[in-house]
């Protein structure tokens, strides 16, 4: 896997809009101060404070709608959890349990470059029910989801017996075999491996299930924290944005105290709508 691959998607996105929020910040301090602009210097009018709330509701209103028509029109959300997914598990485990949610969805509509993300773009808790499903499966029959078996073996990292070494050394025979070994020979080898893993598993297995379920409890969690982070902070970042543009053109008295203010002010009135939002897409879903 290259570094490139190993950074985390939320960790890029973040340094995005913080990068984009500061840029707008600035800006606004450049444009209330810069002699080109000095119809954008401060103004405490009565009129000009009067159209702050706008400015507020404004770009609240923006910010919201960017981020739903990015999550809907471009999976971002998937997008975000199936990477996460990927760095979780590694590239084999993770294809295992694409090829496993690919085969219980429906696409709707025709392939596009985020066909591959339809698959993880649903709500985090549906999300987690079937990978969890998925890595029961593998717990089950280990010799067909020989990745993702692997990697909740060696996860458990904690336990050390002849049992988990053998098992670890069984999981391992048909990834170091070769077909050009002259001195052994792979089938048989790899037969005696599977062998192997079918008598040690059963020993291992509730203590594989659990730290399964207990290392997908806390990746739910994690995940969940780094979109809301990601989600707040592109929030804030598209408020400051959207401020500063509006104020330009109906305001411009009030561009500094919108650059400064309107991120923050904006950036709530953002969540609310996303709260009042999923709200009602919830309602509409159970009526």
């Amino acid at each position: 896997m290259s570094v490139w691959k190993r950074v985390r998607l939320s960790d890029v996105s973040r340094a995005y809009a913080v990068a984009l929020l500061v840029l707008s910040i600035t800006f606004a301090v450049l444009v209330a101060w810069s002699p080109e602009t000095s119809y954008a210097r401060p103004s405490f009018e009565q009129g000009q404070l009067a159209l702050l709330p706008v400015v507020y509701l404004m770009a609240g209103l923006f910010a919201c709608a960017t981020i739903e028509v990015a999550k809907r029109l471009f999976s971002a959300r998937g997008v975000f959890f199936r990477e996460s997914i990927r760095i979780w598990l590694g590239d084999a485990a993770f294809d295992e349990v694409a090829a496993q949610l690919r085969m219980g969805s429906v696409r709707r509509g025709p392939s596009s470059m985020h066909a591959a993300a339809a698959d993880f773009d649903v709500p985090l808790e549906q999300l987690m029910a079937r990978v969890a499903v998925v890595l029961e499966r593998a717990v089950d029959r280990p010799l067909a989801y020989r990745g993702l078996s692997k990697r909740l073996l060696f996860a458990v990292d904690d336990v050390r017996d002849q049992r988990f070494d053998a098992l670890r050394e069984a999981l391992q025979v048909r990834d170091n075999l070769r077909l050009t070994d002259s001195d052994v020979d792979p089938r048989r080898a790899r037969s005696q491996a599977d062998d192997a893993v079918v008598v040690l598993w059963p020993e291992v297995e509730r203590e594989v299930a659990l730290h399964a379920q207990e290392e997908l409890n806390g990746f739910q969690l994690a995940v969940a924290r780094r979109w809301r982070m990601s989600v707040t902070l592109w929030s804030l970042a598209l408020a400051g944005v959207a401020s500063l543009l509006i104020a330009l053109f109906i305001a411009p008295g009030v561009v500094l105290v919108a650059g400064l203010t309107a991120p923050f002010v904006g950036g709530f009135l953002s969540w609310v709508l996303r709260d009042v939002s999923a709200g009602v897409e919830r309602w509409r879903d159970r009526a």
